[in-house]
């Protein structure tokens, strides 16, 4: 369909609108929002970038150590988290790059909520339930409710060692939002009045041929369990002495 360029090194990018127009947003690595519109034609040559014209690419400064940008595409509410963990609400951008002032700070966001402890590694939004989710190194979610925003649900998920949440979605037929982690762990949670299903859900016809023909992993009986938990606790006790 065709390219444009950001002036700066995309970070993240996801898809938001503004004032109902589909748009593009991306967090650049040099402390800028960029938004540009979604195009709709094919570019005239696919080896030249869309024009100004055709993809409006406006930028906003914001604070320094920004990585991560997340979007409601309802609403376009646009939210930024960095470095300060701080998640941070942002008016769409407004100025061309050859305005942008370096030296100058950047305006306040339009609010701040505090976020993860040491950085937010992924987000999710659920459409149907008007729910939004980040994942952090810490290993928590933050779930929080549109309609109340500012009060976030701290859930501990994930070992932090591991490197916390790498990953979330929510279901799109289920009140329930999966988590996965560098802990190899998939979990799933019910966070609405919707319950979840009483019985594992089948996959397709063919899915999973690879893992049925592996082998089952030996269970250890629990008397042996017990011995081994003997044995550990009088090496500790006599260490101890």
């Amino acid at each position: 369909m065709g390219f444009f360029k950001f002036e700066g090194y995309v970070l993240s990018a996801c898809l938001s609108n503004n004032s109902g127009v589909p748009c593009i947003l991306a967090c650049l690595s040099n402390n800028l929002l960029a938004g540009a519109l979604v195009p709709l034609a094919t570019a005239a040559n696919l080896r030249e970038p869309f024009t100004d014209d055709e993809v409006s690419i406006f930028y906003r400064k914001i604070d320094n150590g920004s990585d991560l940008v997340m979007a409601n595409p309802t609403n376009g509410d646009i939210f930024i988290c960095g470095k300060d963990k701080i998640l941070k609400k942002y008016e769409y951008p407004t100025d061309k790059f050859k305005g942008i002032d370096f030296k100058k700070a950047p305006n306040a966001p339009i609010q701040e909520l505090n976020s993860h402890s040491i950085g937010t590694l992924c987000w999710g939004l659920s459409k149907e339930f008007k729910q939004f989710a980040t994942g952090g190194k810490d290993g928590t979610i933050i779930l929080r409710n549109f309609n109340n925003f500012a009060t976030g649900n701290e859930i501990k998920a994930h070992t932090l060692f591991t490197g916390g949440v790498t990953a979330l979605c929510f279901s799109n037929s289920r009140s329930t939002l999966y988590t996965a982690g560098g802990d190899g762990c998939f979990m799933s949670w019910t966070i609405g009045g919707k319950p979840n299903p009483n019985q594992p859900i089948n996959l397709p016809a063919g899915a999973g041929e690879e893992l049925a023909k592996m082998n089952e992993i030996e269970r250890v009986p629990i008397d042996e369990i017990r011995l081994f938990h003997d044995i550990l606790t009088e090496q500790f006790l006599a260490e101890q002495e």
